[in-house]
């Protein structure tokens, strides 16, 4: 019998854990970029004029759009209000899942999206925009759902299941997903 055997199940797996760092690693104060509290990058994290978190580097000399952080914040403004119930905290924390929604570039007309950094990434030489994280994919999925939870706007579920498509595409082609080790078929003989 041969069974098929998708890599792309095992990214379900690898997105629950990324949620679940996220949830933990993610203060809205500051931001460390390994999980083991030393600080890769520094960086000084600056609202917009509308609560959207972007980020002034010192290796960059202006503020970016940071796909992961700003969508990082924006689970922290969603925890502060789900904790607090500060209006303040909500107007931010829709207007961060505004953000994503209207800047998830389309891919492969229009069959997935993704959140493209648009910025030259000092720490990874070589790297140049636009590159993309499936770091990013899935903490920005997780703030178009809260915010449809909160809002009932199928909008951002809309863009929250297209943005979910690119974890199934390979990163060459427009997706996150990279696969270190090509396994596609395993033969069971019973």
């Amino acid at each position: 019998m041969l069974l098929s055997l998708h890599i792309s199940r095992v990214m379900v797996t690898a997105v629950i854990a990324i949620i679940i760092i996220v949830s933990f690693y993610s203060t809205g104060n500051n931001y460390s970029y390994n999980l083991i509290g030393i600080p890769a990058a520094s960086a000084e994290p600056v609202p917009d004029e509308k609560g959207v978190v972007m980020f002034k580097y010192k290796q960059i000399k202006h503020r970016v759009y940071n796909p992961l952080i700003l969508a990082s914040w924006g689970l922290s403004y969603f925890t502060k209000y789900e904790n607090t119930g500060d209006n303040k905290s909500k107007e931010y924390f829709i207007n961060t899942a505004n953000w994503l929604a209207a800047n998830a570039k389309d891919k492969q007309g229009g069959k997935h999206s993704i959140w493209e950094y648009n910025f030259t990434w000092p720490w990874y030489y070589g790297v140049t925009p636009p590159y993309y994280s499936a770091y990013a994919q899935a903490v920005g999925i997780v703030v178009l759902a809260h915010a449809y939870d909160l809002t009932k706007n199928e909008t951002y579920l809309d863009k929250a299941h297209n943005a979910f498509q690119a974890l199934a595409v390979d990163y060459d082609r427009g997706g996150v997903m990279t696969m270190q080790y090509k396994l596609f078929f395993v033969y069971v003989k019973w």
